[in-house]
């Protein structure tokens, strides 16, 4: 995901003006570049938002985030929010409730008028990979 232009937004102006959750679901920390195949963003866990623990075994607040991703990919893309509303599988890793950010790549595989389909890998500070989510 390297060699993304640099994102013409802050995550703050993405929660103002584009997105619609409030400050507690505020997952996208940096959006690190963008362009029209995929967007490169770190992303807060549950435990750095002040979410109780439940005995989740996979960080919630993190997949949403990159459900959000693909909401301003999508603007980006198609000039209008297509709100994601289908998770064909995860694979996970290691995505437990983490403790630091996560990297998030959310990459384009197609787009029409009224949707687009995107893959989001999640990876830790070493590069690793903690899950996919297709």
């Amino acid at each position: 995901p390297d060699g993304l232009a640099k994102s013409p937004w802050t995550a703050s102006e993405v929660y103002r003006d584009m997105l619609f959750h409030g400050p507690g679901f505020h997952c996208i920390d940096k959006i690190e570049g963008i362009d029209l195949t995929g967007v490169v963003a770190r992303l807060v866990g549950a435990r750095q938002l002040g979410w109780p623990e439940d005995g989740s075994v996979v960080d919630v607040a993190i997949l949403d985030g990159a459900l959000q991703l693909a909401l301003v990919l999508g603007a980006m893309v198609g000039g209008r929010k297509a709100l994601p509303t289908h998770v064909r599988e995860v694979y996970d890793c290691g995505l437990y409730l983490q403790r630091r950010p996560v990297r998030c790549w959310v990459e384009l595989q197609q787009t029409n008028p009224d949707s687009t389909l995107s893959n989001a890998t999640f990876g830790g500070e070493d590069g690793e990979v903690l899950a996919q989510m297709l």
